[in-house]
């Protein structure tokens, strides 16, 4: 959900400050006598006769009455119950912003899971989908498989009931943790894939699938746990219960895969520029691969610029894509293909029990629920996902993105140091009949 910056309102002032405060071992009360007229005293001596006495600016008035013990003075509250009553509405206020907060996400994920919509119901144009590389006519037969192809992809939701995310006491991450679970089902496809295959399916027998899906559990010694994420996004300044942006979840995958040496790599692309010489580094310290890399990007001011349209739909055609995080405007979804001008997204937005990585709980990571995002609609910031499993994929898909040049299309990244595209390299792109133009 929406960063939150809200500063913190002062108690009232019904309580007096410190300094006002006075402690009775240091004043006691005091009894006040009255002072009379005296022939021998220095105010009558110095001051004229006809002169009428004045009282003292710290005494009270001179007066003939009988003096009397002044009432006590009312002992002034004690310093500890001001701090208690401070803590306490300092506590009060803390948790009506938190309900506050809560209560708007909650209003927010409403409305923007209102704004998604189901498959086109219009099957008889001659339109077909692609995810993620793969093309699926849209008659019957072809969504059926869609929907099949679509629930081997990894979907991650808020969860809660898990251990709290110290140094903070949150057990969900209901109402802002959108977008890590979206990082969340990109790297975990990317994990899969390179691990795997694109063919990887759910598969509770297959131990290597086990293992990397118990990477993401809701268990603070998981790598990708969503512990170890808001941890990295407190070294970014992002505070825990804060939303994360494509940016921050993208850096924080790739402080936690170099903390992490059993899983492979994670490059991050910095102001749309992949460098390729730090890539071939991750692949030589990797003995070849494989190696995920990751491109976050703006594509507009408030919306996605059209110019950018052809690229995305064009991304979801390369087999080495694994997807986009991005969504609604505060509200990330994690995007997999395209129908016609709409995006194929699964929806975060569900909040269930803490995942353990069970092998019975693997049916909770995987849907075959089929939700659209117009491309109108879809925030311009956002991040790129792609997986190569060796240096030759990555060597093709250097080669497919000058391909997309080549044809038009205005790819909003660059790659520096890419000296090595050869006509041998286009060679390969065009034989990689998964990754042509239509």
């Amino acid at each position: 959900m929406a960063d939150q910056s809200e500063s913190q309102s002062s108690p009232p002032n019904a309580t007096p400050s410190t300094e006002q405060l006075v402690s009775p071992e240091t004043e006691a009360p005091q009894t006040v006598v009255p002072r009379t007229a005296d022939a021998s005293s220095p105010a009558n001596t110095n001051a004229s006769a006809a002169a009428p006495m004045l009282p003292s600016p710290t005494s009270p008035p001179a007066s003939t009455s009988p003096a009397y013990p002044a009432a006590p003075v009312a002992e002034p509250a004690r310093p500890a119950v001001a701090t208690q009553v401070q803590a306490l509405w300092s506590n009060l206020s803390s948790s009506a912003r938190s309900l506050l907060n809560h209560v708007e996400n909650t209003i927010h994920d409403f409305l923007s899971a209102t704004s998604l919509t189901p498959l086109p119901a219009d099957v008889s144009a001659p339109d077909e989908a692609v995810l993620l590389a793969k093309s699926f006519p849209l008659d019957p037969a072809g969504i059926t498989a869609l929907r099949e192809e679509l629930a081997r992809r990894p979907r991650l939701t808020y969860r809660g009931q898990f251990s709290p995310l110290e140094p903070a006491t949150f057990t969900s991450d209901q109402g802002w943790g959108c977008m890590i679970r979206v990082g969340q089902s990109l790297i975990l496809e990317g994990m899969l894939r390179v691990r795997l295959g694109r063919g990887a399916v759910r598969d509770a027998s297959n131990l290597d699938y086990l293992e990397i899906v118990q990477w993401f559990r809701d268990d603070p010694a998981a790598p990708f746990s969503i512990h170890a994420i808001v941890k990295k996004g407190m070294e970014m300044d992002t505070a825990i219960g804060e939303w994360f942006g494509p940016t921050i979840m993208a850096q924080a995958m790739k402080k936690i895969s170099a903390d992490a040496p059993s899983v492979p790599p994670i490059f991050v692309a910095q102001d749309a520029i992949v460098f390729a010489s730090d890539m071939d580094d991750l692949f030589r310290n990797s003995q070849g691969g494989p190696v995920l890399l990751l491109i976050p990007l703006r594509l507009g001011i408030d919306a996605l610029h059209v110019a950018y349209w052809p690229f995305i739909k064009q991304s979801f055609r390369s087999p080495y894509s694994i997807g986009i995080a991005g969504g609604r405007p505060s509200s990330a979804l994690y995007m997999v293909g395209t129908v016609r001008d709409s995006l194929l997204v699964l929806d975060p937005h569900t909040t269930q029990p803490a995942f353990h990585g069970t092998a019975s709980e693997l049916g909770t990571i995987h849907t075959d629920v089929v939700r659209c995002l117009a491309a109108t609609s879809l925030d311009p910031s956002l991040c790129l996902g792609f997986a190569f499993s060796s240096e030759a994929d990555w060597t093709r898909w250097i080669a497919w993105v000058a391909k997309l040049r080549e044809t038009g299309i205005e790819v909003p990244f660059s790659i520096q140091a890419a000296t090595w595209v050869t006509d041998e390299n286009l060679a390969l792109s065009e034989s990689d009949s998964e990754s042509e133009l239509p």
